[in-house]
């Protein structure tokens, strides 16, 4: 576990590695070598202007997933995207699968605040519901929502 200055991290989702910047390289390098395999002199300003356009383009979408899909629960507060949210504030975790309590909703009723500043959960991750201090009800994310809402109610009992 790492340590900052927020708490220990109890869960995290980074978004995005960045090896995927090695393949703008890797296929200019191969657009290079079929060149010259089949005998032709490769245009290096070519390969090189196409591997540089796909790296910025690549760097981009990687940055751009780091900052909107980071899932961080940290011993003091959840971030979500570039949201955070003090663990004080949160006093339950409402779609806990684990849970028989009929009461607790199951689906969130429309227009419950999404964290991280989103309409909606973002594609291919999962909801996790929270019931707040003020009694409202707030949709948290992550791509294995089981895990987050473990965590959750683990740090809420500390």
């Amino acid at each position: 576990m790492s340590q900052e200055r927020s708490g220990n991290v109890l869960y995290e989702e980074i978004g995005a590695t960045w090896w995927p910047l090695v393949w703008a390289p890797g296929l200019a390098l191969a657009g290079i070598g079929f060149d010259l395999m089949l005998g032709l002199r490769p245009h290096l300003l070519g390969w090189s202007l196409a591997g540089a356009i796909l790296l910025a383009f690549t760097a981009l979408w990687v940055y751009a997933r780091r900052r909107f899909l980071r899932v961080r629960l940290t011993t003091t507060e959840l971030w979500q995207a570039g949201e955070r949210l003090p663990l004080e504030r949160i006093r339950r975790v409402e779609s806990d699968t684990h849970s028989d309590e009929r009461d607790r909703p199951s689906i969130a009723p429309a227009g419950t605040r999404v964290l991280g500043g989103g309409m909606t959960a973002p594609r291919k991750y999962e909801e996790v519901m929270l019931r707040l201090d003020d009694g409202s009800l707030v949709l948290a994310w992550a791509r294995d929502a089981e895990a987050l809402g473990r965590a959750l109610a683990e740090a809420l009992t500390r």
